[in-house]
């Protein structure tokens, strides 16, 4: 089975944990950010995760038993939940039911995106009991969907023990603080002309990719929802949802922007026009999320401030094996 989380390269600047083994015996943990590849080179962290100016560590490839990417910043379980239950209530499907225990949101929508049908381990204990496979897999058959669950990392451990395949690539989840807005100045163009809309417009529903879904249907969302449209041809999906302990959160997705519009920071802008509602909506904090892989888009996304808090992907359950 292939690995769940962080199974993409290590580069230059990521946050690793290494294990080196001595000749003599016995071993040491490493945790600090990448220097350089070859030999491996760390510098050791700070607290919290973020960078030193530690001496650096040099690892000889005889030495290296493992090396793990970890998240840029330490985060705790509890502030991973905080961002998928603002998440969740961003993507409710036609049925949403807790599993008799309260520690998985099952969702049912149109079977078309993953968001709405899938389900998900908000609960505080979900990580340390055993998935309820047969209460999760009862309420998608008896609907004629697949058993999908959408499961982040640590909080969503104990799925990550049942037969599964994978469904989609990884996501990396970023997010960031919308106190202070500064440093996106350069993006809010005050002269692109944006539509923002409590409904999709027909302009909004031709450029996205999620016109015929659950995605595009406002009264699914009970929570203030925003659709945004420039004429240059970029779309997005904005929302604002509260976590379990009270933060407001600014929800962008479904960003596209037409092939033949690319390469006018676009994106950028449009993400940036997002935020600047956001904070002027109540939003304290932002969220998105961007597949593994896809390095143009972190990169655009780490220049308006967004850093990789968590992972998360979906699991399709292997039928037969309850």
């Amino acid at each position: 089975m292939a690995k769940a989380f962080r199974s993409d390269p290590i580069t230059i600047n990521d946050r690793v944990v290494a294990r080196r083994t001595f000749q003599g015996g016995g071993h040491s943990d490493v945790i600090g950010h990448v220097m350089a590849l070859e030999p491996l080179t760390i510098r050791p962290q700070m607290v919290g995760g973020y960078p030193s100016v530690l001496p650096e560590v040099v690892i000889p490839a005889e030495e290296l038993y493992i090396v793990k990417k970890l998240s840029p910043r330490t985060v705790r379980n509890s502030d991973i939940r905080h961002v998928e239950v603002a998440s969740a209530k961003s993507y409710p499907g036609h049925t949403d039911q807790w599993t008799s225990n309260g520690q998985w949101l099952m969702r049912a929508g149109d079977g078309t995106t993953l968001r709405t049908n899938s389900a998900i381990p908000l609960g505080p204990s979900a990580g340390f009991e055993p998935a309820p496979l047969a209460e999760l897999t009862t309420f998608y058959s008896s609907r004629n969907l697949p058993c999908l669950l959408l499961v982040p990392e640590r909080i969503g451990n104990s799925a990550l023990k049942i037969p599964h395949a994978h469904v989609d690539v990884e996501k990396i989840v970023m997010t960031r603080d919308l106190a202070e807005l500064e440093d996106i100045q350069p993006y809010l163009d005050e002269k692109l002309e944006v539509d923002i809309a409590a409904s999709p417009t027909p302009e909004w529903l031709e450029l996205s990719d999620h016109a015929d879904t659950d995605l595009a249907v406002p009264s699914l969302v009970d929570a203030p929802l925003a659709f945004f449209t420039t004429p240059l041809g970029a779309v997005l999906r904005a929302t604002i949802t509260e976590s379990e302990n009270g933060t407001k959160w600014l929800g962008i997705a479904c960003v596209k922007v037409s092939e033949s519009a690319r390469r006018q920071r676009l994106a950028a802008r449009l993400v940036a026009a997002a935020m600047a509602w956001g904070q002027a909506a109540g939003a304290e904090k932002a969220y998105l999320q961007v597949s593994v892989g896809n390095d143009a888009a972190v990169a655009l996304y780490e220049k308006l401030g967004m850093l990789e808090h968590h992972r998360h992907r979906y699991l399709k359950v292997i039928p037969g094996n309850l």
